[in-house]
Protein backbone atom coordinates (compact mmCIF):
# COMPACT_ATOMS: atom_id res chain seq x y z
CA UNK A 1 0.00 0.00 0.00
CA UNK A 2 3.27 2.08 -0.32
CA UNK A 3 3.15 5.44 1.99
CA UNK A 4 -1.16 5.65 1.90
CA UNK A 5 -2.92 5.53 5.29
CA UNK A 6 -4.05 1.82 6.75
CA UNK A 7 -7.96 1.69 7.81
CA UNK A 8 -8.60 -1.12 10.15
CA UNK A 9 -12.58 -1.61 11.42
CA UNK A 10 -13.89 -4.10 13.53
CA UNK A 11 -17.31 -4.53 14.32
CA UNK A 12 -17.21 -6.70 17.31
CA UNK A 13 -18.48 -7.09 20.56
CA UNK A 14 -16.18 -5.23 22.88
CA UNK A 15 -15.94 -6.90 25.75
CA UNK A 16 -18.03 -9.48 27.99
CA UNK A 17 -20.97 -8.54 29.55
CA UNK A 18 -19.80 -8.70 32.83
CA UNK A 19 -17.24 -5.78 31.69
CA UNK A 20 -20.74 -3.34 31.17
CA UNK A 21 -20.38 -3.13 27.21
CA UNK A 22 -22.69 -5.35 25.22
CA UNK A 23 -21.38 -4.25 22.18
CA UNK A 24 -19.59 -2.08 20.19
CA UNK A 25 -17.23 -1.11 17.22
CA UNK A 26 -13.85 0.06 16.68
CA UNK A 27 -11.97 1.76 13.98
CA UNK A 28 -8.15 2.93 13.53
CA UNK A 29 -6.33 4.69 10.92
CA UNK A 30 -2.87 4.50 10.55
CA UNK A 31 -0.33 6.44 8.60
CA UNK A 32 4.06 5.38 8.43
CA UNK A 33 4.52 7.95 10.46
CA UNK A 34 3.76 5.80 13.71
CA UNK A 35 0.67 7.80 14.19
CA UNK A 36 -2.88 7.04 14.58
CA UNK A 37 -6.84 7.44 15.53
CA UNK A 38 -8.53 5.35 17.51
CA UNK A 39 -12.37 5.00 17.44
CA UNK A 40 -14.04 3.36 20.16
CA UNK A 41 -18.12 3.31 20.53
CA UNK A 42 -19.89 0.95 22.94
CA UNK A 43 -23.25 0.89 24.55
CA UNK A 44 -25.13 -1.19 27.06
CA UNK A 45 -29.00 -2.00 24.91
CA UNK A 46 -30.13 -3.17 28.90
CA UNK A 47 -29.04 0.09 30.44
CA UNK A 48 -29.50 2.11 27.64
CA UNK A 49 -26.44 4.38 28.07
CA UNK A 50 -23.73 4.66 24.67
CA UNK A 51 -19.76 5.63 24.73
CA UNK A 52 -18.03 6.88 21.69
CA UNK A 53 -14.21 7.98 22.58
CA UNK A 54 -11.77 9.38 20.12
CA UNK A 55 -7.88 8.98 20.58
CA UNK A 56 -5.17 10.28 18.87
CA UNK A 57 -2.77 7.74 19.62
CA UNK A 58 1.42 8.62 18.61
CA UNK A 59 3.46 5.56 19.41
CA UNK A 60 6.72 5.65 21.35
CA UNK A 61 9.89 6.17 19.38
CA UNK A 62 11.25 2.46 20.24
CA UNK A 63 7.49 0.82 19.41
CA UNK A 64 5.81 -0.37 16.68
CA UNK A 65 2.44 -0.90 15.74
CA UNK A 66 1.70 -4.15 13.45
CA UNK A 67 -1.12 -7.16 12.73
CA UNK A 68 -0.16 -10.43 10.83
CA UNK A 69 -3.22 -12.28 8.93
CA UNK A 70 -2.73 -16.14 8.68
CA UNK A 71 -5.69 -18.02 7.09
CA UNK A 72 -7.75 -15.19 6.84
CA UNK A 73 -7.61 -14.52 10.89
CA UNK A 74 -5.59 -13.19 13.01
CA UNK A 75 -2.18 -15.03 13.78
CA UNK A 76 -0.23 -12.01 16.03
CA UNK A 77 -0.71 -8.79 17.23
CA UNK A 78 2.34 -6.42 18.40
CA UNK A 79 2.05 -3.10 19.56
CA UNK A 80 3.70 -0.93 21.91
CA UNK A 81 2.19 2.73 22.09
CA UNK A 82 2.17 6.36 24.09
CA UNK A 83 -1.78 7.87 24.43
CA UNK A 84 -2.38 10.72 26.25
CA UNK A 85 -5.82 11.57 26.73
CA UNK A 86 -7.59 13.79 29.26
CA UNK A 87 -10.97 11.65 30.98
CA UNK A 88 -13.82 13.52 32.19
CA UNK A 89 -14.56 13.82 35.76
CA UNK A 90 -16.78 15.69 38.44
CA UNK A 91 -16.22 19.42 38.45
CA UNK A 92 -14.82 18.93 41.79
CA UNK A 93 -12.22 16.87 40.77
CA UNK A 94 -9.28 17.73 38.78
CA UNK A 95 -9.20 16.40 35.18
CA UNK A 96 -6.63 13.17 35.17
CA UNK A 97 -4.70 12.13 32.51
CA UNK A 98 -3.97 8.46 31.80
CA UNK A 99 -0.98 8.14 30.11
CA UNK A 100 0.25 4.37 28.89
CA UNK A 101 3.62 3.32 29.78
CA UNK A 102 3.76 0.23 28.10
CA UNK A 103 1.18 -1.56 25.73
CA UNK A 104 2.23 -5.19 24.98
CA UNK A 105 -0.03 -7.60 22.98
CA UNK A 106 1.60 -10.62 21.28
CA UNK A 107 -0.86 -13.70 19.76
CA UNK A 108 -3.40 -13.30 22.56
CA UNK A 109 -1.43 -12.51 25.40
CA UNK A 110 -1.74 -8.42 26.71
CA UNK A 111 -0.44 -6.69 28.76
CA UNK A 112 -1.16 -2.71 29.61
CA UNK A 113 0.55 -0.67 32.00
CA UNK A 114 -1.08 2.98 32.51
CA UNK A 115 0.28 5.57 34.75
CA UNK A 116 -2.33 8.00 35.97
CA UNK A 117 -1.83 11.68 35.53
CA UNK A 118 -3.12 14.82 37.40
CA UNK A 119 -2.99 18.03 35.67
CA UNK A 120 -4.40 21.32 35.67
CA UNK A 121 -5.29 21.13 39.38
CA UNK A 122 -5.08 24.65 41.36
CA UNK A 123 -2.51 23.99 43.75
CA UNK A 124 -0.16 20.92 42.96
CA UNK A 125 1.36 20.25 39.25
CA UNK A 126 1.40 17.47 37.01
CA UNK A 127 2.27 14.81 39.27
CA UNK A 128 1.89 11.08 38.81
CA UNK A 129 -1.23 9.31 41.74
CA UNK A 130 -1.08 5.96 40.55
CA UNK A 131 -0.37 2.71 37.98
CA UNK A 132 -3.05 0.91 36.45
CA UNK A 133 -2.14 -2.56 35.10
CA UNK A 134 -3.83 -4.96 33.04
CA UNK A 135 -3.10 -8.89 32.05
CA UNK A 136 -5.12 -11.10 30.46
CA UNK A 137 -5.71 -12.31 26.62
CA UNK A 138 -7.63 -10.97 23.87
CA UNK A 139 -9.06 -13.22 21.80
CA UNK A 140 -11.25 -13.27 17.99
CA UNK A 141 -13.11 -15.84 17.79
CA UNK A 142 -14.98 -15.64 14.35
CA UNK A 143 -13.48 -13.33 12.67
CA UNK A 144 -13.66 -12.29 8.90
CA UNK A 145 -11.52 -10.17 6.78
CA UNK A 146 -12.93 -8.70 3.68
CA UNK A 147 -10.36 -6.33 1.61
CA UNK A 148 -11.70 -3.19 0.16
CA UNK A 149 -11.49 -1.70 -3.07
CA UNK A 150 -9.85 0.98 -1.66
CA UNK A 151 -7.20 -0.92 0.01
CA UNK A 152 -8.74 -0.87 3.23
CA UNK A 153 -9.32 -4.29 5.75
CA UNK A 154 -12.52 -4.93 6.77
CA UNK A 155 -12.66 -6.92 10.09
CA UNK A 156 -16.00 -8.49 11.22
CA UNK A 157 -16.56 -10.70 14.18
CA UNK A 158 -16.18 -10.81 18.20
CA UNK A 159 -13.45 -9.05 20.32
CA UNK A 160 -13.27 -10.41 23.91
CA UNK A 161 -10.88 -8.69 26.32
CA UNK A 162 -10.74 -10.94 29.67
CA UNK A 163 -8.15 -10.68 32.50
CA UNK A 164 -6.75 -8.81 35.51
CA UNK A 165 -6.48 -5.10 36.91
CA UNK A 166 -4.82 -3.84 39.35
CA UNK A 167 -4.14 -0.29 40.69
CA UNK A 168 -1.59 0.91 42.61
CA UNK A 169 -2.05 4.89 43.92
CA UNK A 170 0.80 6.08 44.86
CA UNK A 171 3.08 3.19 45.06
CA UNK A 172 1.30 1.90 48.03
CA UNK A 173 -2.30 0.77 47.95
CA UNK A 174 -3.09 -2.02 45.71
CA UNK A 175 -6.55 -2.97 44.29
Amino acid sequence: MGNQHVKLTVDASLFKPTMGFSAGSMSATVDPSGEFELLVEAYNAEQNWRVSKKVSVKLASSGGFGISLRDGLFHEVRAEASVETVLPTSKHMAPLDFVTLAVQCVGVEVRLTMQVMVKNHPILPAIPVGVVAFTGKLDFPNLSTQPQPDGDIRVSGALVLSGRISVSLFGHSRL
